[in-house]
């Protein structure tokens, strides 16, 4: 993908507006509004909008980007509220492991032990979808030596045994990550 240009807009976001800018943008760089096929855009209600008048004004196809689409369909599904319970419950563990170095060691050691591929946990970054299904699927495969390090005495600390997921929190990890 190219981005033609990134301009100020002093005026007014109207959907007007914008579509003149537009239709500038291109003619500055020389390409012709009958070279344009499609404008694709985030589906915001203001650029649906500007799409909407290119369609009329230009004949171009107006096209919610698919990415974004989905990025907003998957946002939606992970602000229910179980899944955001168990979405910060995994974080909270994941952390613990994280800035732990005796926890952090311990569980290398409970993964040699269990033949359990060895694998730090993952912290996800909540505007990224993505590195959420990697702390789910991190923390699924490593959920027998995750629970033997923090019923292991020695390594956590009683005040520290909250971090273990609920069973409900579990079956919904397991159950996102295999959607």
């Amino acid at each position: 993908s190219i981005v033609v240009g990134t301009l100020p807009l002093w005026e007014n976001q109207t959907s007007a507006n914008l579509s003149i800018r537009i239709k500038e943008v291109i003619e500055d760089f020389g390409i012709a509004a009958s070279n344009v096929v499609a404008f694709v855009h985030n589906s915001t209600r203001n650029i649906e909008n500007v799409g909407k008048t290119l369609e009329s004004d230009c004949r171009w196809f107006s096209l919610g980007c698919a990415g974004h689409t989905l990025q907003l369909c998957v946002n939606a599904g992970l602000e229910v509220t179980a899944i955001s319970c168990a979405l910060a419950a995994g974080r909270c563990l994941a952390a613990h492991f994280k800035n732990g170095e005796p926890a952090l060691q311990a569980l290398k050691s409970r993964q040699n032990d269990m033949g359990v591929e060895s694998n730090n946990l993952v912290e996800d970054a909540t505007i990224q979808w993505t590195s959420t299904y990697c702390m789910i699927d991190c923390l699924v495969a490593q959920r027998c030596p995750i629970a033997a390090v923090l019923s292991d005495h020695t390594v956590t600390k009683d005040t520290d045994r909250y971090l273990d997921l609920r069973p409900e929190h579990w079956e919904l990890l397991s159950a996102l990550k295999d959607a």
